[in-house]
Parts: structure tokens; sequence; C-alpha cells
């Protein structure tokens, strides 16, 4: 069977009637084709360009729970409207100093997390978030801010454990404005756990996203509610994250 292709000479008489048509295809991520191939289409069809344009996911390295680098860094696809970002937390309980240091997706607000959480007298929580929008980028090192020795005058309710029960009022210090209510639940099927901190924190700790994490058969929710001095809900725009982390001490409570 005869046939031609879409860059024939259309003034050239011919007897189309019999004839298929041939066009050029190819497939490709970007605006250039890197191969070409001719195929055969109906006679009916026309040669033709498409470009489908579908949302744009910014590409991360990821990583968690590092003490001041990147442990097992994987790049991952975020979603959509998410950039890339770095974060380290330096909790301080009973006189132990705990670090970590961690890579992911953040939604654009969460970015601004960084501040101070302050408990009880001698336990706090301390974290710096840093972040960048381009492929594979690599955020400014986070460095956490030091908790302040000086009183501003506010005072919190503060508390800490499963129920929360005995509440005393905390003074707070340096920038720490505001009331924060931390509520951490941790599911083994049917059994939960959970438990409530209390305390002063800086505004920008607020940004901090609320979380959820599910690692085997134990999920982990945690939600922070902010409020400022004067009684007045503190809003900002939390945004919600998944990471994973180490259970271990947990089932070994349990099991106790």
């Amino acid at each position: 069977m005869a046939m031609r292709r879409a860059n024939n000479d259309l003034n050239k008489e011919e007897d189309f009637s019999d004839l298929q048509l041939e066009c050029i295809y190819c497939g490709s991520s970007s605006l250039t084709c890197d191969y070409a191939e001719f195929r055969m289409c109906p006679t009916e069809h026309q040669c033709g360009t498409y470009i489908l344009y579908t949302g744009y996911c910014l590409q991360c390295v990821t990583c968690s729970f590092g003490t001041n680098e990147c442990a097992s860094p994987t790049v991952v696809s975020c979603p959509t409207g998410k950039v890339c970002a770095a974060r380290q937390t330096i909790t301080v309980a009973a006189g132990i100093i705990f670090q970590s240091f961690e890579k992911f997706c953040s939604q654009p607000s969460e970015c601004n997390a960084t501040g101070t959480f302050s408990t009880m007298i001698g336990s706090s929580n301390r974290i710096a978030t840093t972040c960048c929008s381009e492929d594979r980028c690599t955020p400014a090192k986070p460095i956490a801010p030091d908790v302040s020795t000086e009183t501003n005058g506010g005072t919190c309710p503060t508390c800490w454990g499963l129920s929360c029960e005995h509440i005393e009022s905390l003074e707070c210090v340096g920038d720490q404005t505001i009331c924060l209510q931390q509520i951490t639940r941790k599911t083994i099927g049917s059994l939960t756990e959970t438990t409530v901190k209390r305390g002063c924190a800086s505004e920008g700790f607020c940004y901090k996203g609320n979380e959820s994490a599910i690692n085997g058969a134990v999920h982990e929710e945690v939600t922070y509610s902010c409020t400022p001095s004067s009684g007045t809900t503190f809003t900002t725009t939390m945004s919600t994250k998944t990471y994973t982390i180490s259970f271990l001490f947990l089932i070994v409570v349990l099991i106790q």
C-alpha cells in the first residue's frame, strides 16, 4: 500500500484515497524530543503536537534524626507547593541534652519555625528551621536559639505528663510571649497513650507544623495549640509532615 508523510508537497496532484499518514512520533518530559521515529496513523488522523503541563514537584534531599548532618540522605519528589527544609532540634530534660537534625519537605509557612519552648525550670525545646526552593538545594545550616534567663513579666500554666493534672505557673523568659500546649498521642492497636506538655514559647515556635508518624504498629500524632498571655488565640498557618522515628522507648515502657 502506498503511503505519504505529513510534509509531502500538497501542490502535487496525487490520488490520496488509498494512502495512510506517517507522522513523526516522540515523547519527552521536556519541550524537546530526545528521540523520534515515524509511525503510521489512520487516514482520518492528522499529525500534531500535544503538550501536557502538570504540577511541578520540587526534588529535595531528606533525612531524619542525625545529630548535625544527614543520616542516610534520600532524594524525594515533594508534594506540589512544598519546599526543601532543614531543622535542628535541641531538647533539654532533667539536665540531659538531646540534639537532632533532619531535612524534609515543608510547607513554606513552616520555614518560620524558629524559637524556644520551656515547660519547667531547666527543661526546654529549641528549634531552628531554614528552607530553599530549588531542586536538590541545600538549606542554610539551622542554628537553634538559646533560651534567655531574663523573665519578661508573662506567665503561663505548665505541666508535663500523661494527665497533666498538676498545673503550676511558669514565668516566661526572653521573647516567650505565647502559652503553648503540646499533645502527643501514641497508639499501638487499641492502646493509646496521651502526653501533654504546657509552658511558655516564643511566637516562632508556633509555626512548627502538627506531626503524624507511623512506624510499624505505632502511630504518633503531635498537635500544637498557641495562646498569648492576653487570652486571645494566636493564629498561624499550620502544616502536616510525616517522618519516621524510633519508638523503641515506648515499646519498652509498654512491656514493663
